[in-house]
């Protein structure tokens, strides 16, 4: 297998390659026979797919010190994502909505949030058509549907809810002169081995003038985000890098902020919500100065930052609470 290293690894994002190191973890396999089924087949991706013959891996976690970038060491390849996806396709693809039927009340506010979010940074008098991009079954289109937007969906899913077309496993199986109004990129950057190329690919599909809206979670709070399995999300963002990346993309970036989402069970966690507009016939190529790292703001917040952090979604503060006293 061959492993992507921090001396030979560029940012995804600025090109890059000056990396600081915030943390480090060692997965063991003989821990992980007590997880629950989902992080079961994670971790089996990570030994027998990723790492196979190892009884443990040892991850560093790293912040590029010029765009704020967060990823780790060993970074995976396209090809280690491929064979990852290619052996989770055995269990089915167990998405975050789980046995969640679509039409199910919390799906619908979870489409109504980020519809209500757009609708008053968007004339959506002039969106047409929507594409939601990594959506699963095209779900959180509902709320567009019901204005009479016409709603597509690229997906590894088949399955799309009535009135979604779907166009596709990824965007290679689009038309070079397909265009859109609006994309919905909710939770899917967190995902991918090259971010910035994605987003770029996904700006060429808007119409001069469209928008493209992407969500992800907000994982960098107090720690370095090192997570239970580090198979599922390998890119870590803060407002100000996932502003850095819609830039590089070559869009107009309008916003980048802290915020909170809606997650399929119902509760609310923290995440940074990205929206950006095509403003040009050629997708800009050369984007004006990068913002600031913030990573510390986060990583080491003061009582301001921390005001303004469990302000911003003070469900997640009473959960910590409820943590403590139980």
């Amino acid at each position: 297998r061959q492993v992507m290293k921090e001396a030979e690894t560029p940012c995804e994002i600025c090109s890059a390659n000056d990396w600081r190191t915030i943390g480090t973890k060692i997965y063991r396999k003989e821990n992980i026979g007590s997880e629950k089924e989902y992080k079961f087949t994670r971790f089996r991706v990570l030994f027998e797919v990723w790492f196979p013959g190892r009884n443990e891996v040892e991850l560093t976690y790293v912040a590029c010190k010029r765009c704020g970038l967060v990823i780790y060491f060993p970074r995976p390849t396209q090809r280690d994502l491929d064979a990852k996806y290619e052996f989770l396709s055995e269990f089915q693809f167990d998405y975050p909505s789980g046995n969640v039927p679509p039409d199910a009340p919390i799906e619908q506010r979870r489409s109504a949030v980020i519809f209500d979010y757009l609708s008053r940074r968007i004339d959506f008098g002039k969106v047409k058509n929507v594409l939601d991009y990594g959506g699963n079954d095209g779900r959180l289109m509902q709320a567009y549907l019901a204005r009479g937007m016409t709603c597509y969906n690229v997906d590894y899913n088949k399955n799309c809810i009535p009135g979604v077309t779907r166009l596709g496993d990824t965007l290679n199986d689009l038309s070079n002169d397909r265009q859109f109004d609006l994309i919905v990129c909710g939770h899917v950057i967190e995902h991918v081995a090259e971010p910035v190329s994605l987003v770029g690919s996904l700006a060429k599909y808007l119409k001069k003038g469209g928008w493209l809206f992407v969500e992800v979670p907000m994982e960098i709070w107090g720690r370095p985000p090192i997570l239970k399995e580090p198979v599922t999300h390998i890119n870590f963002y803060t407002p100000n890098s996932l502003w850095n990346l819609l830039q590089m993309a070559g869009l107009d970036v309008r916003e980048s902020r802290l915020t909170k989402f809606l997650h399929a069970s119902g509760n609310w966690f923290h995440g940074v919500r990205g929206l950006a507009q095509r403003i040009t016939d050629d997708v800009r190529r050369d984007p004006p100065a990068l913002r600031e790292v913030d990573l510390d703001r986060y990583l080491n917040p003061g009582p301001l930052n921390t005001l303004q952090y469990y302000a911003t979604c003070p469900m997640a503060f009473m959960r910590k609470v409820k943590r403590r006293i139980t």
